[in-house]
């Protein structure tokens, strides 16, 4: 099509980088895009937008979902300078936001109204079509629609570091027996070395006021969870473990 033939003839030289494996390629390929800003790759661009999704009771102890914006305000939810709001996880767009909550409603049957995806007053329109059990109106007891809403965003709250300070991500290519040390921190990446004292001089740079990388919070989840829970994480073709870098202080 004329965007890739556009593309194609702006191509003045081809370079790569080995990695060792998967994950080295693609903590790389996203902190690459974000650094250097190249004009096709827009999807994993760095955003200054921050998008929360939340939960809020309201005086009768059911659960609302509201989607916060805005740098100020969902930092607050981050640092739990916001009391009043639960803060659930992280979103790169509202529309996400948005297909997240329309997705669980109609699974899960929640009510519209309060996951706000409608308003006004009375019953919303799933309770009229037998498709929201009645939280809207009272008709169901708060602590049985907030147990199914909490079941239905258990698989996308935002997770917890489960470690204190860094952590090396050990990755082995069993094919090439090409080898690498991912240093991450909080969810971010820091960098990669061939060894593990190469791994440990990479001191994290980043502080409060830089922007969360939801891309490469998403990248690390998958790996980090999977090898805290099993020591290693293996495959057919690569192998990982997780190293604690640093030691908490006595």
């Amino acid at each position: 099509n004329r965007r890739e033939t556009k593309m194609c003839n702006e191509i003045r030289r081809i370079d790569f980088q080995l990695t060792a494996g998967e994950l080295g390629a693609l903590l790389l390929e996203s902190d690459l895009i974000k650094r250097l800003k190249p004009v096709y790759n827009l999807r994993l661009r760095e955003t200054t937008k921050r998008i929360a999704l939340c939960l809020q009771e309201d005086n009768s102890g059911y659960l609302h979902c509201r989607i916060i914006t805005g740098k100020k305000a969902v930092d607050a939810l981050l640092t739990g300078a916001n009391n009043d709001l639960k803060f659930i996880t992280l979103f790169s767009s509202k529309r996400e936001a948005l297909g997240l909550l329309k997705s669980i409603v109609t699974r899960f049957k929640l009510c519209k109204k309060l996951c706000g995806l409608e308003s006004g007053n009375g019953p919303c329109f799933g309770f009229q079509i037998k498709k929201c059990e009645g939280a809207c109106c009272d008709n169901e007891p708060s602590g049985a629609y907030n147990a199914r809403l909490h079941l239905a965003l258990e698989n996308i709250r935002f997770a917890t570091w489960p470690f204190h300070g860094r952590v090396a991500l050990k990755e082995k290519n069993l094919v090439t027996g090409d080898l690498q040390y991912h240093v991450v921190d909080q969810w971010r990446y820091i960098g990669s070395a061939k060894s593990r004292i190469d791994a440990i001089k990479i001191k994290n740079s980043y502080s409060v006021d830089d922007p969360f990388d939801i891309d490469c919070y998403k990248i690390i989840k998958r790996y980090v969870l999977n090898a805290s829970k099993q020591k290693s994480s293996n495959s057919k073709v690569f192998r990982y473990r997780t190293l604690q870098i640093d030691k908490p202080k006595k």
